[in-house]
């Protein structure tokens, strides 16, 4: 069986290498009750020293390595991670130690709205509304009277007014003056018709 303290250590943590280390074979459950109790050992153990002391050798053989270290510029950044351009660091106020922050002095009692700001708003879409509304009585009449002049010039309705009112053609087929007095009468009368319906919808 091989104790904990019998094992080599490390010289840089204040040990020293001692001989070959042992292996003993065992069966398992005598193997787990002296792990156990090598462990209770060494935690008691490590209680009464309060940790691992480390000598003076060992502490100066530390600070002399690191020394040796900082002069020989191990310890240094490379030079690719060292900023060139300082002007945006030393610039920016978030950097320094006591920031803080500007914030916004919203005036709450200059923001609300007030009665007349309301009225003036209620107004500006009655005009905005009025104004659309104008526009669209502007341009109905107008659309009404093309698309029933269209209706009217095509060649299927110009057949079956042929069939139906054969008076309103001459012998060539054509449409004579009681024809166009007609068809000019006849759009009239629809589109009075479609802009009273209109009106009421």
């Amino acid at each position: 069986m091989t104790n904990i303290s019998s094992l080599p250590t490390d010289p840089a943590g204040g040990g020293s290498i001692g001989g070959n280390v042992q292996i003993t074979a065992t069966e398992q459950s005598k193997m787990i009750d002296s792990m156990q109790q090598q462990l209770g050992n060494s935690e008691t153990g490590s209680n009464k020293n309060g940790g691992i002391e480390l000598s003076q050798n060992t502490i100066a053989e530390l600070v002399s390595g690191i020394q040796n270290i900082t002069k020989s510029g191990g310890s240094s950044l490379p030079s690719r991670d060292i900023p060139m351009d300082e002007s945006r660091v030393a610039a920016d106020e978030e950097v320094k130690t006591n920031y803080v922050p500007e914030t916004e002095n919203t005036d709450y009692i200059q923001d609300y709205q007030t009665n007349e700001n309301i009225v003036r708003e209620h107004e500006a879409n009655i005009m905005k509304q009025a104004s659309i509304e104008d526009i669209y009585e502007e341009l109905q009449t107008p659309i009404i009277a093309m698309l029933i002049y269209f209706l009217f010039q095509l060649p299927a309705f110009k057949k079956y007014e042929r069939r139906f009112i054969p008076g309103l053609f001459g012998e060539d087929m054509n449409i004579n003056t009681y024809g166009i007095l007609f068809n000019s009468l006849f759009i009239a009368l629809i589109i009075f018709t479609v802009k009273r319906l209109l009106k009421t919808i």
